[in-house]
């Protein structure tokens, strides 16, 4: 077991790295890129104040991050939610950081697209004498890997989130499992501002990596 107190720089370490050089995160090899122990404390002693720009660089950082983490039975990506107020740029991120690595993206709104986009709706196979569940037909887009966003999240009905729960902890969709190089993230408003909002369930929500995401501010827009 590896205590909090090294976790925290050598995740500093990571982040810094790729703030500083992009093309750095497909090559981050996590036995060999940590600092040694001094570099471990060495970082951990120069950790800047949390200003709202670097609060800001630091949350995208992290959402790269995850989409290049290795995962379990060779999958790629942790999945991210990120939770702010509607209009602050949430989306726009995702995509951008998609487009930035030439990763397919697919978005899906529970509460707008329902139970068809998540392969839940059993199709009767006359000849086989079965049930089928067959996959939508976004899952063409990432076939060979990409990015399934789930957005607004907090708008996921109660029924939905069971098939929400598959897609998140094991990347299948219906009767299809995804590509190993597809990524989950999500966005979500608080569900007490979310159009038709729900509390997302703890097996759904224990799944997800939780940021608070915070908008630029109108100095730091003029800036950009």
């Amino acid at each position: 077991l590896v205590s909090n107190t090294l976790i925290l720089p050598t995740a500093i370490h990571i982040l810094v790295k790729m703030l500083v050089d992009d093309s750095a995160m497909a090559h981050l090899d996590p036995l060999t890129e940590l600092p040694n122990r001094r570099g471990l404390e060495r970082a951990a002693e120069t950790v800047p104040n949390h200003q709202p720009k670097e609060d800001h660089r630091m949350k995208t950082a992290i959402l790269k991050a995850a989409l290049f983490t290795p995962m379990s039975k060779g999958r790629w990506g942790l999945p991210i939610l990120q939770w702010s107020g509607p209009g602050e740029g949430k989306t726009s991120v995702i995509e951008e950081v998609c487009a930035t690595y030439g990763l397919p993206c697919v978005t899906l709104s529970p509460g707008e697209m329902g139970e068809g986009a998540f392969g839940v709706i059993p199709v009767p196979d006359m000849k086989a004498n079965v049930l089928r569940y067959p996959a939508p037909d976004w899952v063409e887009k990432v076939a060979n890997g990409g990015v399934v966003f789930i957005d607004e999240m907090s708008s996921t009905p109660p029924a939905l989130q069971p098939p929400l729960l598959g897609l998140l902890f094991a990347a299948r969709i219906g009767g299809t499992v995804l590509h190993p190089r597809v990524r989950r993230l999500g966005a979500a408003n608080p569900p007490e501002i979310a159009a038709s909002g729900f509390d997302l369930a703890p097996p759904v929500a224990n799944r997800c990596g939780h940021i608070d995401w915070t908008a630029p501010t109108v100095n730091e827009h003029a800036a950009y």
